[in-house]
């Protein structure tokens, strides 16, 4: 992440989080990208623990916050429709990829409002997340086997950034 000297109260702030594919000689994620499930999560939170901002969240039915910030492939056949079980014999394109080739990096921007209310410093932590499959495609593919997938953090970094008044116009 890039560390900015501080945020103003009331602003509209801005971070940006630079993901890195370094020694793994291949596309982050590889294999299967379109039912593996790897996102970045990004927690805001002020002094005294506050939640200022959260975005790639899992929800309480285990599935990623939609407007999470993912990296995977979402497969479409012949009409257009998503192909989710994986059927990539129908496959004729994809609407969406978002893969790391080897050796480079993805800049990834979130913007998030810093309340009159918070107290300094906020504390800011991204973590690169990463599951097996996908919920939708785990409960069908294993049916009444289906067990909850451990979700792994494959990397986390957090900055602390105060947070100062605007001094008054004059």
């Amino acid at each position: 992440t890039e560390t900015p000297a501080y945020f103003y109260l009331n602003e509209s702030a801005e971070i940006r989080v630079v993901v890195t594919n370094s020694g793994v000689g291949h596309n982050f994620p590889g294999g299967t990208v379109d039912i593996n499930q790897a996102w970045l999560e990004l927690l805001v939170n002020d002094a005294k623990g506050e939640l200022i901002y959260h975005s790639g969240f899992v929800q309480e039915d285990k599935t990623v916050d939609p407007k999470a910030y993912f990296y995977r492939s979402q497969p479409i056949d012949r009409f257009g429709n998503e192909i989710w079980q994986h059927d990539l014999f129908n496959r004729v394109g994809e609407t969406y990829k978002n893969v790391i080739p080897p050796g480079e990096s993805d800049l990834v921007t979130y913007n998030f409002s810093v309340p009159p209310w918070v107290q300094s410093p906020l504390t800011i932590t991204a973590v690169l997340k990463y599951r097996k499959f996908n919920q939708r495609y785990a409960k069908w593919a294993l049916g009444d086997k289906y067990r909850e997938l451990p979700i792994v953090d494959v990397a986390r970094h957090s900055l602390l950034v105060p947070v100062r008044e605007q001094p008054p116009v004059k």
